[in-house]
């Protein structure tokens, strides 16, 4: 015996700071085993045959698995849940960070690659008339036409050349 008249309804080893219970084992293993089976999700999705759509969702399950798979560490019993939800969040920021960066820079090296291929043209500029007046950028539009091309740009090429 310890000496307590009345030891606490709670074990000290699943209270959290707060006094309030942390996750039971069955709460931890579940969301263990979510996060395991998105991830092999995720390599069903990448590796399967049938669709290039499956494999792009699977592409996405993948990053989205490894951000989660972050959370395993902290899928204890007795954990309390609020830090899990706070680490989920901050991994959740981290994504759109990281999405919020690739997108910011594939636009500015689009923009890049067009003022490069047509030197006279802005920036951002979506104007098709300046850009097939580019020597360079008509070379790149004409030389590139399959058999999805629009008939103008077809014609187009067809009587500037």
């Amino acid at each position: 015996m310890t000496g307590e008249r009345n030891p606490p309804a709670v074990p000290a080893a699943t209270a959290g700071k707060t006094g309030r219970p942390g996750m039971s084992t069955t709460t931890a293993r579940t969301i263990e085993w979510t996060i395991i089976a998105l991830c092999l999700a995720s390599l069903v999705f990448v590796f399967q045959p049938v669709s290039p759509a499956f494999h792009a969702i699977g592409m996405v399950l993948v990053v989205v698995g490894a951000l989660a798979f972050n959370l395993v560490p902290l899928c204890r019993p007795g954990r309390p849940v609020m830090g899990l939800v706070k680490v989920t969040a901050i991994i959740a920021l981290i994504l759109a960070v990281a999405v919020g960066i690739a997108i910011g820079t594939a636009v500015l090296y689009g923009d890049y690659v067009r003022v490069t291929a047509c030197p006279n043209e802005k920036p951002g500029s979506r104007n098709w008339d300046r850009k097939l007046k580019c020597e360079k950028s008509r070379w790149l539009i004409c030389e590139q036409l399959g058999p999805e091309s629009k008939p103008a740009l077809v014609e187009w090429c067809a009587t500037s050349g």
